[in-house]
């Protein structure tokens, strides 16, 4: 049974990897309390996320044959922000706010690489979810894997995305232990599409990818479990026809910094304001308009959770 389902199919998605004098600790309290709540106020978005990955698990998939599931060499990736859209419009019209003029300036405090992609209308598909979880804040003591995949040489973009979608998705989608498949299928990788100042977006050809999934188990048993089951074997047989590099990362904690077109009290307030509100059982009074017009002024938008 489908409990949520994303209602964008349009996104935009940033890798990211962090400046080597920055630790990782200060590096993501910065993405999220100053740079995602600078994000969270950008117009047009209708979700935002802020996926939190750690070290890449090669071989996860072991009956994939032939298929590279080792990162390329160079910087690993620590956060994937996803952004969604209604409209092509939409996208437009959060590239051009205030808001992303200011994000452009303040990534290189921080970020050592940003590595922009988008989707097509239909490109961003949430096969299933049954998580229940439709505002993840941090750790859902559930099970979370971001894939990202490179197309084969020899095939064309149409059979590697009808590949992805009819087989390997599918598969996913259907299996008892993945209780969320969510398919990202990548525009052409343009290093000047997010050009930002003294922030790196070269990619070799072997750091490029062609889309990614997001995957939840309810537990890193059942992922196990699913990675060597009979369907997976299968697949492997011709995989690697499609295929060339499949990398896994597991992705273990999500922020959700706007929702639904409006930010969530972590977009608005930061996450170290959202967890003392959560250890006090979140106040009344600290969700109501007429508090938040006093700290963020007349036009804030009520946050959702």
């Amino acid at each position: 049974m489908q409990t949520h389902q994303a209602v964008s199919s349009l996104s935009t998605s940033v890798m990211i990897t962090r400046k080597d004098d920055v630790p990782l600790k200060v590096f993501y309290d910065y993405w999220a309390d100053i740079h995602g709540v600078l994000a969270a106020r950008a117009e047009g978005a209708f979700e935002y996320f802020q996926h939190r990955l750690g070290t890449p698990l090669p071989q996860f998939f072991q009956g994939l044959k032939g298929v590279d599931q080792h990162p390329a060499q160079g910087d690993p990736i620590v956060g994937l922000a996803e952004i969604t859209f209604l409209t092509r419009e939409d996208r437009v019209r959060l590239v051009s706010s205030a808001a992303v003029g200011q994000m452009v300036v303040d990534e290189q405090n921080v970020l050592k690489g940003t590595y922009m992609y988008s989707t097509g209308p239909g490109n961003a598909q949430t096969l299933t979810d049954r998580t229940g979880v439709p505002i993840p804040q941090g750790n859902s003591g559930d099970y979370r894997l971001i894939v990202f995949v490179r197309q084969a040489q020899d095939v064309s973009a149409d059979e590697f995305r009808g590949f992805l979608r009819s087989e390997l998705a599918a598969v996913m989608a259907q299996s008892a232990d993945v209780i969320k498949t969510r398919l990202h299928l990548l525009e052409k990788f343009e290093e000047q599409a997010w050009p930002t100042p003294n922030v790196d977006h070269r990619r070799s050809v072997e750091q490029q990818y062609d889309a990614y999934l997001e995957l939840v188990f309810a537990d890193e048993e059942s992922a196990v479990r699913f990675s060597r089951s009979a369907e997976m074997l299968e697949l492997g047989t011709h995989v690697q026809r499609y295929i060339a590099a499949l990398v896994t990362y597991p992705d273990f904690e999500t922020y959700t910094m706007v929702f639904a077109g409006r930010p969530t009290q972590v977009g608005l307030r930061g996450l170290s304001a959202f967890r003392t509100l959560a250890a006090l059982n979140e106040p009344v009074n600290q969700k109501s308009r007429d508090l938040l017009s006093v700290i963020f002024g007349d036009n804030v938008l009520e946050p959702l959770a």
